[in-house]
């Protein structure tokens, strides 16, 4: 019955967002040219575990002069915003449970989304979010909309083939075998960017393991494939 009742609730939030970015779009926006919205909504282990791929960007290939713009979580901005703010040109921080549970909170993210009219939007996310990543992305309106073909899982599966997947222009093909979330983001952006990507392991500056992180090495098994959590062993880390 509670999962009836999640699904329920689950579809009418999916209705509100329909009825909202119809309303954003009612008056037209402009694309400014070079441009690029990445977004990346999920926890900060996921940050870290993709943060090193994001200066990329900036190194080489197609959107090297491109201004970028990061739409992130907010429980990982202070991170962020100190020590990736040479490779990041703008952060918008979306803060989970409003986007959720406030429709004017929703309303005012997605038209801020939408008026700042991006070329192109990427969700970096494996496993997308209806309600998250893929709302942003249709709101975006960007001309050119990217996001990973995502799990294989039936029961997720379906519901991006109905409902979201048209929301993107392009599809990356995903590796479907049982990698290490580092290394699945390895496969994403190498196909992205079409480059060859050399890092073995995430990169942490120390300056920042202190301050925001515990290590716990009985913790890090916790820390597997497709799974968030918020201690890192520091087996996992090159540390600068």
């Amino acid at each position: 019955m509670q999962l009836f009742l999640i699904k329920i609730n689950n579809a009418l939030h999916f209705a509100i967002f329909l009825i909202t970015d119809f309303l954003i779009k009612r008056k037209p926006n402009k694309t400014n040219q070079n441009t690029l919205l990445l977004i990346r909504l999920d926890s900060i282990g996921d940050y870290i575990l993709v943060r090193n791929f994001l200066s990329i960007f900036r190194e080489r290939g197609k959107f090297q002069n491109y201004k970028i713009t990061l739409c992130g979580n907010a429980l990982w901005k202070e991170i962020a915003e100190e020590f990736d703010k040479d490779v990041i040109d703008d952060f918008l921080w979306l803060e989970r449970k409003k986007f959720y549970s406030s429709l004017v909170y929703k309303y005012r993210f997605l038209k801020s989304i939408y008026e700042r009219g991006f070329e192109i939007a990427i969700d970096t996310t494996f496993t997308r979010e209806l309600l998250y990543g893929d709302s942003i992305i249709k709101s975006s309106n960007a001309r050119v909309k990217i996001g990973s073909e995502g799990s294989l899982e039936k029961h997720t599966t379906w519901k991006r083939k109905l409902l979201t997947n048209k929301y993107y222009t392009k599809l990356i093909p995903a590796s479907h075998d049982n990698l290490f979330e580092f290394l699945r983001n390895k496969v994403f952006f190498e196909r992205l960017l079409d480059v060859k990507i050399d890092l073995k392991k995430p990169t942490l500056p120390k300056s920042v393991v202190t301050p925001f992180f515990s290590f716990n090495k009985k913790r890090s098994s916790a820390y597997s494939s497709g799974t968030c959590c918020n201690f890192i062993s520091p087996d996992l880390l090159h540390l600068k």
